[in-house]
C-alpha cells in the first residue's frame, strides 16, 4: 500500500464497542440464509427506492397542470434529465459506491470503508456540480433543441434551475445512503426515500401555490419541493454517518483523496452510470422529437415515459441486492468463528 494509503488507514480507529448482536443475526442470515428469499427481502427496498423517484417527479405533474399547458409541457422536457440524475447516482454510481463498501467490509478491512465513504462524498459533490453546470450554462440551447419556445421554454428552465441546481443535494442523499446499504442494511435508505416523496407531497402544493404570506413559486415551487427533502436527507445521512451510529462512519480529519479509492468506486459505478445513461438519454431524444411536434405531443409522450419509468425499478434494484449477499462479508465481533469462517471462504 502507498504512504497515502496508510495515512487513511491510520486515522481510523477501531469502535470502542462490539458490533451490535443484531449486525452479527443480519451478516448470518446473509451469509447462511436462502439465496432467493434473501435476495428478495434485500431488493425490495430497492425497488421501493426507484418507485419513490418516480413517484416523486409524477406527482409534479398533477399541479403543474393546474398552471396551464405550457408549465406542464416545461416540466415534461425537464423530467428525464431530473430522472437521469436520480437514477445514476441511486441505481449507477451508487451501485458503486454500495459495492465498494461491501466489498471492503467483507474482506475485514473497516478502515478502507470508512474512507470509500469519504471518498463517496467527495464524489458526490464532484458530480452535482458537473450536473448543476450543464445545466446552468447549456440549458437554454438544450431545451430549445427539444422544442421549447416562449412560455413553455421559461417553464423548463425555471423547474431546471431549480431542480437540476440543486443535483448535489440528490447526489448525498443517494451516495450516502448506498454506503448505508453496503453494510446490508436495505431499510434505512428506503425508509429515507419514502420520507422525502411524503415531504414532497406536503410542501409542492404549497410552493406551487402559495399559502399565507408565502407567495405562489409556480414551476419553481416544484423544484424546490423536490430539493428541499433531498437536502435535508442529505443532511442526516452525513450526520448518520458522522455520529458513528452505523457499521462504517464519515471523516473528513486526516484523509488525502486517494485514486485508487475513487477508481474502486468507479469501476463499478461508471459501467452502471452508462447503462442509466443510455436508458434516460433515449428518454431525452424522444421527449425532444415530441416537442417539436408541439406542445400537446410533448405532455403525451411525457405521461407514457412516466409510465415506462414505474417498470424499470424491479430490473434495476432486483439486481443491485446481490452486492452485499454475495461479497465476502467478514463476521461482526461476537459473531460465530465459523461465519467468519465461512466469510472469508466466499
Amino acid at each position: 500500500m502507498s504512504n497515502q494509503t496508510a495515512t487513511i488507514s491510520t486515522s481510523f480507529p477501531a469502535p470502542a464497542k462490539p458490533t451490535p448482536a443484531s449486525a452479527a443475526a443480519r451478516t448470518k442470515r446473509q451469509l447462511e440464509g436462502p439465496i432467493f428469499s434473501t435476495l428478495l427481502k434485500l431488493s425490495a427496498p430497492n425497488i421501493l427506492n426507484l418507485l419513490a423517484f418516480t413517484g416523486m417527479v409524477t406527482f409534479d405533474g398533477f399541479f403543474l397542470g393546474k398552471l396551464g399547458s405550457d408549465a406542464l409541457a416545461g416540466a415534461s422536457l425537464v423530467f428525464p434529465w431530473v430522472m437521469l440524475v436520480l437514477q445514476s447516482t441511486n441505481s449507477g454510481m451508487g451501485a458503486g459506491v454500495s459495492s465498494a463498501v461491501a466489498r471492503a467490509i467483507g474482506a475485514g478491512n473497516p478502515e478502507r470503508a470508512n474512507a470509500l465513504v469519504f471518498h463517496a462524498f467527495l464524489l458526490a459533490l464532484a458530480l452535482g456540480a458537473i450536473f448543476s453546470g450543464l445545466m446552468l450554462f447549456g440549458g437554454p440551447t438544450l431545451f430549445r433543441l427539444m422544442g421549447g419556445q416562449d412560455d413553455m421554454l421559461d417553464a423548463a428552465l425555471t423547474y431546471a434551475y431549480v431542480a437540476l441546481g440543486g443535483a448535489a443535494a440528490i447526489c448525498t442523499l443517494n451516495f450516502m445512503g448506498n454506503a448505508v446499504r453496503g453494510t446490508g442494511n436495505m431499510g434505512l435508505p428506503a425508509g429515507m426515500l419514502v420520507a422525502c416523496v411524503l415531504a414532497h407531497i406536503a410542501i409542492s402544493p404549497i410552493l406551487i401555490f402559495g399559502f399565507g404570506p408565502l407567495p405562489p413559486l409556480g414551476a419553481a415551487g416544484a423544484a424546490w419541493g423536490l430539493v428541499l427533502p433531498f437536502a435535508v436527507g442529505g443532511a442526516w445521512f452525513v450526520w448518520y454517518l458522522h455520529s458513528g451510529r452505523a457499521l462504517v462512519q464519515l471523516r473528513f480529519r486526516g484523509i488525502a483523496p486517494a485514486w485508487e479509492l475513487f477508481a474502486d468506486i468507479l469501476k463499478v459505478g461508471v459501467p452502471g452510470l452508462v447503462n442509466i445513461a443510455i436508458t434516460n438519454l433515449s428518454v431525452v431524444a424522444l421527449t425532444g422529437v415530441a416537442g417539436r411536434l408541439g406542445r400537446d405531443v410533448a405532455i403525451g409522450y411525457a405521461m407514457g415515459a412516466r409510465l415506462e419509468y414505474i417498470m424499470q425499478p424491479i430490473a434495476f434494484r432486483s439486481r443491485s441486492a446481490s452486492a452485499p449477499r454475495s461479497s465476502p462479508w467478514s463476521a461482526p465481533t461476537g459473531a460465530p468463528a465459523s461465519i467468519d469462517a465461512r466469510a472469508r471462504s466466499r
